[in-house]
């Protein structure tokens, strides 16, 4: 008795695990822009819960999948890795249309969220931070993968389902249809991030507890920052407790939209000291 007690105490006694921190390179990435790094890139992730791209490196990947707990520090450059970006599965949410397939009363690129260089499914309290580059790199294309640009994605981030997810800091450039696509996500951070817009820079669709500042947001010639609320996971999603300040937001066409998707309703959204470029 008195041993199983003693054991007891000593796991009481025990430090709490501490995070693990690792580079790429550690895995054997060669951030040289030339070679795959994508298996490197897997390892870290699952090794280590705050990854970090140094500075001065380039890493060609294909999709980066996000997992819960995770910390991508980024201050090198992430280069997208043409053939190598997920294709998604069909969604079964949405019935096929006679005309346009499957998806095809709504379009495609809002349906899915695996086709982009990072994609995080159901997950929690992931961060994307750093003074580093992400650039769909030629392999994220602005239309409908399977149509327009076969064989690339069409997204720099694809996030659905997910909570807790902070960008920050980083640089995102020829990010495709959707610099950043957020579906149905809840207590989203977007600090201080840069976007060079290829067709719209971010979607926000369906989401809550959505907090956003410092953006600097050109190019793109479609939606700056879009709300939105559709049926791609199914269900109707109402909208709210969403901000948006001190940013300047510019893309060719529109600063920030409505729609056109409103299945579900949008309400205490509160913008501040926004700027517009024309």
């Amino acid at each position: 008795m008195w041993r199983a007690a003693a054991l007891v105490a000593s796991a009481l006694l025990q430090p709490a695990a501490v995070a693990t921190k690792c580079s790429v390179m550690e895995h054997g990435a060669k951030g040289d822009g030339k070679a795959l790094d994508s298996r490197a890139i897997a390892s870290a992730i699952t090794a280590c819960d705050h990854v970090v791209f140094p500075a001065g490196r380039q890493f060609l990947t294909g999709t980066i999948t996000l997992r819960s707990g995770l910390t991508l520090e980024v201050e090198g450059t992430i280069l997208g890795a043409a053939g190598h970006i997920l294709t998604p599965p069909t969604n079964p949410n949405l019935p096929p249309s006679p005309y346009e397939g499957e998806g095809g009363y709504q379009d495609y690129g809002h349906s899915h969220w695996a086709d982009a260089l990072l994609h995080g499914d159901s997950v929690s309290d992931v961060t994307i931070m750093g003074s580093g580059t992400l650039d769909g790199n030629g392999a994220l294309g602005t239309g409908e993968p399977h149509k327009k640009d076969s064989g690339k994605g069409c997204k720099a981030f694809g996030l659905v389902r997910s909570t807790g997810i902070t960008i920050r800091g980083v640089t995102i450039k020829d990010g495709g249809w959707f610099s950043i696509l957020a579906t149905d996500c809840e207590h989203l951070l977007i600090s201080g991030v840069t976007i060079h817009a290829a067709r719209d820079a971010i979607d926000i669709m369906g989401c809550r507890h959505v907090f956003m500042e410092h953006m600097h947001i050109s190019g793109g010639g479609d939606d700056a920052v879009k709300f939105g609320s559709d049926w791609s996971v199914g269900k109707r999603l109402d909208s709210y407790n969403v901000t948006v300040v001190n940013s300047v937001v510019g893309c060719g066409c529109n600063g920030l939209q409505f729609g056109s998707e409103t299945l579900g309703d949008f309400h205490d959204y509160h913008f501040g000291n926004p700027a517009t470029l024309v």
